[in-house]
């Protein structure tokens, strides 16, 4: 079970305030929730307009100002949550490390740019990852300390319910006060099955993008730096000296998005396919497709296996050619360069966990919508295992080009 150990009982001088945002059509959501906290001291804070409009800025409003007297630090959770196990030992190791940080613990799996964010840390075996502002702050599983929790309810009282994206809101708040978002990775949070009740179930997947649901506490882990300090790292009233990039997949289709702020808006992601657009991240089309080819002549399952049963299984090869696309170049962006600073501090099996994460979670990105639903586990496996092979390719041609890579021009605005 993920508990969360009593404040009466901590000694590391966090005192944690825990809330969970619930409609009462998920009655049964919110309970297991609190059984899983472990925490008799959390509490559930019921939408006060169950009938009204779909508003989850409305009920966050009172779930932000819900903060326990003498508490140091806010945590908000949703009612359709899956906790992590020894969720209690993890959040408060993450929270002592960065206890004045804003730290989301679920990143959606299908976010423009967050879910690079994390992915990237991932590969990297790095533990954080900082959001991008101006893209919604995933609030399924939020905490920061308490007396900016109490500047956020404040600051959500002021607006009205059917503004309704709480995320959109609290994104906002973050960039208004100039506090970076950082994401734990792993997610300790992933979310539950179930309809949305605020009328989400068309936004895509709904799954996170780095979960993983049992690992060892490890000493240390948390206090590594935040992933991002090049590609994802907040942008904010000071600009970035060189504009990042994200790499998506949407039906199963490979795109790069360039992130930059402008004076008429906090974000834009102009965004184009991958084989116009990787020259101006430093990798040529050409080098990504010999790698798959080299990577089908090799024998390994991943290739050979996945061509010929993708195949009988009605999955054409371009799926494939994406998949590695998108692998190999986050690989060749998740590549920490020579005399870096020391190794992360994740251990090394739920780093391999955590990578495996960020690929599998990009193969419900419509890979598999073509292929039959009693064949989709082993081609999702085939799949993962392709994605992977193709980050440690785009690592190795990293390494042995070097950093410093000449970028192509892109007409992309």
């Amino acid at each position: 079970m993920a508990q969360l150990q009593p404040n009466a009982e901590a000694d590391d001088g966090i005192r944690l305030s825990t809330v969970v945002m619930h409609h009462p059509s998920r009655a049964a959501g919110a309970r297991g929730v609190i059984d899983a906290l472990g925490d008799p001291s959390a509490r559930v804070v019921a939408d006060p307009e169950p009938g009204g409009v779909r508003s989850p800025l409305r009920t966050a409003k009172r779930a932000w100002r819900s903060i326990a007297p003498g508490a140091t630090h806010h945590l908000v959770l949703q009612d359709d949550v899956r906790l992590c196990d020894r969720f209690g030992e993890h959040l408060r190791a993450a929270v002592g490390a960065r206890p004045d940080a804003v730290i989301a613990l679920y990143v959606n799996a299908d976010s423009p740019s967050n879910s690079y964010a994390v992915r990237h840390a991932a590969a990297t075996g790095a533990p954080w990852a900082a959001l991008i502002p101006g893209e919604f702050v995933p609030t399924l599983g939020l905490v920061m300390p308490a007396r900016l929790a109490r500047a956020l309810a404040a600051f959500l009282d002021t607006l009205p319910d059917e503004l309704r994206d709480d995320d959109a809101y609290v994104d906002l708040f973050c960039r208004l006060h100039d506090r970076p978002v950082v994401a734990t990775v792993p997610n300790l949070v992933e979310h539950g099955a179930g309809r949305s009740v605020a009328g989400n179930d068309g936004h895509g997947v709904r799954r996170s993008a780095v979960f993983v649901s049992r690992w060892e506490p490890a000493p240390g882990m948390w206090s590594t730096a935040v992933s991002g300090t090049s590609r994802s790292w907040p942008m904010r009233s000071a600009g970035s000296a060189e504009p990042g990039y994200a790499v998506s997949v949407r039906a199963a289709h490979c795109v790069i998005r360039f992130i930059h702020a402008s004076v008429d808006h906090p974000l834009r992601q102009p965004c184009a396919p991958w084989r116009q657009a990787c020259g101006a991240v430093g990798v040529a089309a050409r080098t990504v497709l010999e790698g798959l080819s080299g990577h089908l002549r090799s024998g390994d399952p991943s290739g050979a296996d996945l061509a010929r049963r993708g195949a009988e299984a009605g999955l054409g090869p371009e799926p494939l050619v994406e998949m590695w696309a998108a692998g190999f170049l986050l690989g060749a962006d998740a590549c920490a360069p020579p005399g870096g600073a020391g190794g992360p501090a994740v251990p090394a099996q739920v780093a391999r966990r955590a990578r495996r994460r960020a690929i599998d979670s990009w193969a419900d990105a419509g890979f598999l919508n073509p292929v039959p639903p009693s064949h989709r586990e082993e081609i999702r496996g085939l799949l993962v295992e392709l994605g992977l092979a193709a980050v440690a390719a785009g690592q190795a041609h990293r390494r042995s080009v070097g950093h410093a890579a000449e970028r192509e021009p892109l007409g992309v605005r």
